[in-house]
């Protein structure tokens, strides 16, 4: 997996968005596009925060990943990031099919949310398939947060990552990654606990 091009900072709700729903469909379309504006600016502000102290979140994701299976008794090892069907959203698993039992694949996000507080936020989608990549064996998510996010595995993210405003948030790079690689090995043992 490849390391993020962007870092997400979700700015949380508008203030008063709610009240752009009473025009209906065209309040509602000005209310998104307002929103989409917002989450694009605080996360461009964040990566532009937290780059240079290099998160290297996907070679974490990856290490961890793979360290958790693998302290679990599974032979496991890193292939080359494989490419997407041109046809549709599945994983091409033509250059592997058959070296293996099985092939998981993932997808990784970890950044911030404002909230309560501004608390960091981590999310993996990881897939068990077959060495043809034709048969799922399991399909789950996993979060590490502050709250528990719809069908995800949650695990309960450490309050002193948490930050009071995002000014202190970007001002403090360095604890901001050490926050999203916590969550990021929190949800790889999460998915090698399955």
């Amino acid at each position: 997996m490849p390391e993020p091009e962007k870092y997400p900072l979700n700015p949380g709700q508008l203030p008063g968005g709610a009240l752009l729903h009473a025009f209906g469909a065209l309040g509602g379309a000005v209310l998104a596009g307002i929103e989409s504006s917002r989450y694009e600016t605080a996360t461009n502000e964040f990566t532009t925060a937290i780059k240079p102290t290099r998160p290297a979140i996907a070679q974490h994701w990856n290490e961890s990943l793979l360290l958790s299976l693998q302290s679990k008794g599974y032979q496991a090892m890193l292939v080359p990031e494989l490419p997407m069907k041109k046809d549709a959203q599945e994983t091409d698993c033509a250059s592997i099919a058959g070296k293996y039992d099985a092939v998981m694949v993932s997808s990784i996000s970890s950044g911030y949310a404002v909230s309560d507080a501004v608390q960091p936020v981590s999310y993996a989608k990881v897939k068990m398939l077959s060495s043809d990549c034709g048969e799922t064996y399991f399909s789950d998510a996993f979060s590490y947060s502050t709250k528990p996010m719809p069908r995800t595995t949650h695990s309960q993210s450490d309050a002193r990552f948490n930050f009071p405003s995002r000014e202190l948030l970007l001002s403090n790079p360095e604890l901001a990654k050490e926050a999203m690689r916590t969550g990021v090995g929190t949800v790889a043992r999460q998915a090698a606990a399955l």
